[in-house]
Protein backbone atom coordinates (compact mmCIF):
# COMPACT_ATOMS: atom_id res chain seq x y z
CA UNK A 1 0.00 0.00 0.00
CA UNK A 2 1.41 3.16 -1.02
CA UNK A 3 0.27 6.27 1.15
CA UNK A 4 1.10 10.01 -0.29
CA UNK A 5 0.52 13.61 1.45
CA UNK A 6 1.72 16.91 0.91
CA UNK A 7 2.24 20.18 2.54
CA UNK A 8 1.04 23.10 0.81
CA UNK A 9 0.52 27.37 1.85
CA UNK A 10 -2.06 28.91 -0.05
CA UNK A 11 -2.69 32.70 0.65
CA UNK A 12 -0.61 32.31 4.06
CA UNK A 13 -2.61 29.30 5.28
CA UNK A 14 -0.50 25.45 5.49
CA UNK A 15 -2.78 22.70 4.03
CA UNK A 16 -1.96 19.13 4.96
CA UNK A 17 -3.46 16.61 2.46
CA UNK A 18 -2.80 13.16 2.92
CA UNK A 19 -4.51 9.97 1.11
CA UNK A 20 -6.17 7.90 2.75
CA UNK A 21 -7.44 9.90 5.99
CA UNK A 22 -10.92 9.85 5.53
CA UNK A 23 -11.23 13.50 5.50
CA UNK A 24 -13.91 14.57 2.06
CA UNK A 25 -12.22 14.85 -1.28
CA UNK A 26 -8.71 13.38 -0.39
CA UNK A 27 -8.25 9.65 -2.12
CA UNK A 28 -7.84 6.57 -0.36
CA UNK A 29 -4.30 4.94 -0.15
CA UNK A 30 -2.43 3.64 -3.60
CA UNK A 31 -2.37 -0.13 -3.90
CA UNK A 32 0.85 -1.20 -5.77
CA UNK A 33 0.70 -4.78 -7.11
CA UNK A 34 4.14 -5.90 -7.94
CA UNK A 35 3.89 -9.11 -11.04
CA UNK A 36 6.72 -11.39 -11.46
CA UNK A 37 8.32 -11.27 -14.92
CA UNK A 38 9.01 -14.02 -17.71
CA UNK A 39 12.48 -14.73 -18.22
CA UNK A 40 14.14 -17.28 -20.93
CA UNK A 41 15.72 -20.54 -21.05
CA UNK A 42 17.83 -21.65 -23.72
CA UNK A 43 19.49 -24.91 -23.67
CA UNK A 44 22.56 -26.96 -25.32
CA UNK A 45 22.66 -30.61 -24.73
CA UNK A 46 26.17 -32.95 -24.44
CA UNK A 47 26.47 -34.87 -28.33
CA UNK A 48 25.09 -38.27 -28.26
CA UNK A 49 26.90 -41.57 -29.61
CA UNK A 50 27.37 -44.69 -28.45
CA UNK A 51 25.31 -47.07 -25.66
CA UNK A 52 27.84 -46.45 -23.09
CA UNK A 53 28.68 -42.58 -23.55
CA UNK A 54 27.50 -39.88 -21.07
CA UNK A 55 24.92 -37.32 -21.58
CA UNK A 56 24.12 -33.49 -19.90
CA UNK A 57 22.56 -30.34 -20.34
CA UNK A 58 23.11 -27.20 -19.71
CA UNK A 59 20.66 -23.91 -19.39
CA UNK A 60 20.86 -20.21 -19.69
CA UNK A 61 18.45 -18.41 -18.06
CA UNK A 62 18.30 -14.61 -19.29
CA UNK A 63 15.86 -12.04 -19.29
CA UNK A 64 13.70 -11.31 -16.65
CA UNK A 65 14.75 -9.38 -13.07
CA UNK A 66 18.08 -10.84 -12.72
CA UNK A 67 16.96 -14.49 -12.13
CA UNK A 68 18.53 -16.59 -9.58
CA UNK A 69 17.32 -19.88 -8.20
CA UNK A 70 17.82 -23.55 -10.04
CA UNK A 71 16.80 -25.66 -12.62
CA UNK A 72 15.37 -29.21 -12.96
CA UNK A 73 16.25 -30.97 -16.09
CA UNK A 74 14.70 -34.43 -16.88
CA UNK A 75 15.66 -36.55 -19.81
CA UNK A 76 12.86 -38.68 -21.56
CA UNK A 77 13.33 -42.06 -22.97
CA UNK A 78 13.25 -42.71 -27.14
CA UNK A 79 9.79 -42.50 -28.39
CA UNK A 80 8.34 -40.15 -25.86
CA UNK A 81 8.04 -37.58 -28.24
CA UNK A 82 5.52 -35.46 -26.65
CA UNK A 83 7.94 -35.74 -22.63
CA UNK A 84 4.94 -36.80 -21.22
CA UNK A 85 5.86 -39.63 -19.88
CA UNK A 86 8.08 -40.47 -16.65
CA UNK A 87 11.14 -39.62 -17.24
CA UNK A 88 14.22 -41.93 -17.58
CA UNK A 89 16.55 -39.41 -15.67
CA UNK A 90 15.51 -36.50 -13.70
CA UNK A 91 18.41 -33.84 -12.52
CA UNK A 92 16.57 -31.97 -9.93
CA UNK A 93 17.12 -28.25 -8.41
CA UNK A 94 20.40 -27.60 -10.19
CA UNK A 95 21.49 -24.00 -8.91
CA UNK A 96 21.94 -21.30 -11.27
CA UNK A 97 25.51 -19.41 -11.48
CA UNK A 98 26.19 -16.64 -13.76
CA UNK A 99 22.76 -17.29 -15.19
CA UNK A 100 23.70 -21.20 -15.82
CA UNK A 101 23.15 -24.37 -14.58
CA UNK A 102 24.09 -27.91 -15.50
CA UNK A 103 22.71 -31.23 -15.09
CA UNK A 104 24.37 -33.74 -13.34
CA UNK A 105 25.42 -37.07 -15.67
CA UNK A 106 23.26 -39.95 -17.84
CA UNK A 107 24.43 -43.38 -19.14
CA UNK A 108 21.74 -44.58 -21.50
CA UNK A 109 21.50 -48.49 -21.78
CA UNK A 110 19.18 -48.34 -24.82
CA UNK A 111 19.57 -46.82 -28.21
CA UNK A 112 16.73 -44.15 -29.80
CA UNK A 113 16.63 -40.30 -29.44
CA UNK A 114 16.32 -39.31 -26.23
CA UNK A 115 14.78 -35.70 -25.04
CA UNK A 116 15.86 -32.93 -22.73
CA UNK A 117 13.41 -30.53 -20.55
CA UNK A 118 15.17 -27.75 -18.91
CA UNK A 119 12.60 -26.38 -16.30
CA UNK A 120 13.46 -22.62 -14.63
CA UNK A 121 11.68 -22.65 -11.45
CA UNK A 122 11.66 -19.58 -10.96
CA UNK A 123 12.03 -17.35 -8.18
CA UNK A 124 10.41 -13.77 -6.27
CA UNK A 125 10.42 -11.67 -8.70
CA UNK A 126 10.62 -14.55 -12.19
CA UNK A 127 7.90 -17.08 -13.24
CA UNK A 128 9.04 -20.31 -14.36
CA UNK A 129 10.35 -21.47 -18.09
CA UNK A 130 10.25 -24.63 -20.14
CA UNK A 131 12.75 -25.31 -22.95
CA UNK A 132 10.56 -27.73 -25.11
CA UNK A 133 10.04 -30.95 -26.06
CA UNK A 134 12.06 -31.73 -29.16
CA UNK A 135 14.32 -28.67 -28.89
CA UNK A 136 17.30 -31.07 -27.30
CA UNK A 137 17.80 -33.99 -29.32
CA UNK A 138 20.28 -36.66 -28.21
CA UNK A 139 21.01 -39.98 -30.47
CA UNK A 140 22.39 -43.29 -29.09
CA UNK A 141 23.42 -45.60 -31.25
CA UNK A 142 24.76 -49.20 -30.90
CA UNK A 143 28.09 -50.08 -30.70
CA UNK A 144 30.27 -51.04 -33.90
CA UNK A 145 30.46 -54.81 -34.56
CA UNK A 146 34.15 -55.60 -35.21
CA UNK A 147 34.61 -56.87 -38.60
CA UNK A 148 35.69 -60.68 -38.32
CA UNK A 149 38.32 -61.70 -41.47
CA UNK A 150 39.66 -65.01 -42.87
CA UNK A 151 42.99 -65.21 -42.02
CA UNK A 152 45.45 -64.31 -44.24
CA UNK A 153 42.79 -62.96 -47.01
CA UNK A 154 41.53 -59.92 -45.58
CA UNK A 155 38.11 -61.41 -46.64
CA UNK A 156 35.64 -59.61 -44.51
CA UNK A 157 32.60 -61.78 -42.39
CA UNK A 158 30.25 -62.04 -45.35
CA UNK A 159 32.46 -62.99 -48.29
CA UNK A 160 34.07 -65.47 -45.37
CA UNK A 161 31.05 -67.07 -44.40
CA UNK A 162 29.97 -67.26 -48.29
CA UNK A 163 33.40 -69.14 -48.81
CA UNK A 164 32.37 -71.68 -45.79
CA UNK A 165 29.28 -72.35 -47.35
CA UNK A 166 30.64 -72.56 -51.19
CA UNK A 167 33.47 -75.29 -49.45
CA UNK A 168 30.76 -76.90 -47.63
CA UNK A 169 28.64 -77.72 -50.36
CA UNK A 170 31.49 -78.85 -52.42
CA UNK A 171 32.72 -81.02 -49.58
CA UNK A 172 29.17 -82.87 -49.66
CA UNK A 173 29.59 -83.12 -53.39
CA UNK A 174 33.05 -84.70 -53.49
CA UNK A 175 31.72 -86.48 -50.29
CA UNK A 176 28.72 -88.46 -52.55
CA UNK A 177 30.63 -88.61 -55.51
CA UNK A 178 33.74 -90.55 -53.61
CA UNK A 179 30.89 -92.77 -52.49
CA UNK A 180 29.62 -93.67 -55.48
CA UNK A 181 32.99 -94.51 -56.91
CA UNK A 182 33.53 -96.69 -53.94
CA UNK A 183 30.40 -98.82 -54.48
CA UNK A 184 31.42 -98.68 -58.34
CA UNK A 185 34.86 -99.97 -57.60
CA UNK A 186 33.25 -102.71 -55.01
CA UNK A 187 31.41 -104.32 -57.28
Amino acid sequence: MVQASVTISVDGVTLNRSTGDSVPGDSANAVKNWHKVQPSITTTQSAGGTIGVSVNDTATVSGGLNPSGTVTFALFAPGDTTCSGTPVFISANQPLSGGKASSGSFTPTATGTYEWVATYNGDDANLTAVSGCGDEPVSIVAAAVLGITTPNTGAGMGSALAEGLALIFAGTGLVAASARRRRRDEK
